[in-house]
């Protein structure tokens, strides 16, 4: 578990510090809360624990309705702000040797989210009998196209929101930030996401829990 004190100035409050905090933790794909201590509102942040069955160092947790452990699921996901496929071009600056300028894609399978860059040519200079010439470095030039490209890349949020109950072992198997693995065999899909939400349910019929498996899509 990682905590971590953040001091806000007086323009970060309300509903602006919750978003400021939501998006923090789905920046850095960490399960998060707020709490009250002395008088201060803390954000926690929790890196959590694979325990996904992609791994084998620590006990694997699965949800599944076949298990009995998974009351309902529900499935989400989101193409808001998404990005997968990108068109890189080279901009040449004026007076530039005449070349054939670098281009980087990245093309998606499916549907396309598309974005549009330019990136600045890397130069350099030769002077020779007092003429100086300025060429396009091509391989560095590719280079931060590719960075640059790479760095839109925003994939589709997806997420199962389910319910379960407190006997799953909750706080003991597992907990807020740990990546887990989810089945549902009425789609026939399986996720191993983070619980980056955890939702606390108390009433007079069974106490559950809510937790969200990966970005919460809204």
């Amino acid at each position: 578990m990682l905590a971590e004190n953040i001091t806000f100035d007086n323009s970060v409050v309300g509903k602006n510090l919750g978003e400021v905090i939501e998006a923090l933790a789905r920046r850095d794909n960490f399960g998060y809360k707020v709490v009250l201590q002395n008088g201060e509102l803390v954000f926690k942040i929790y890196e959590g624990v694979d325990k996904s069955i992609e791994q084998s160092e620590n006990p694997r947790v699965i949800f599944s309705q076949e298990y009995e452990n998974l009351y309902s699921c529900e499935y989400f996901n989101s193409d808001v702000g998404a990005i997968n496929t990108v068109y890189a071009r080279c901009k040449l600056p004026a007076g530039i040797e005449p070349c054939t300028p670098p281009t980087y894609d990245i093309i998606a399978e499916g549907e396309q989210f598309e974005a549009y860059i330019e990136v600045d040519a890397v130069t350099y200079d030769v002077t020779l009998n007092d003429e100086t010439k300025t060429y396009l470095n091509y391989n560095a030039t590719l280079a931060n196209m590719v960075a640059e490209a790479e760095k839109l890349l925003v994939p589709i949020q997806e997420n199962f929101e389910g319910k379960v109950a407190f006997k799953s072992n909750y706080k003991t198997d597992f907990d807020l930030g740990d990546v887990v693995t989810v089945f549902n065999d009425e789609w026939d899909t399986k996720t191993s996401q983070r619980i980056t939400e955890v939702t606390e349910v108390y009433d007079n019929v069974e106490n559950s829990v809510i937790p969200t498996f990966g970005n919460p899509a809204r």
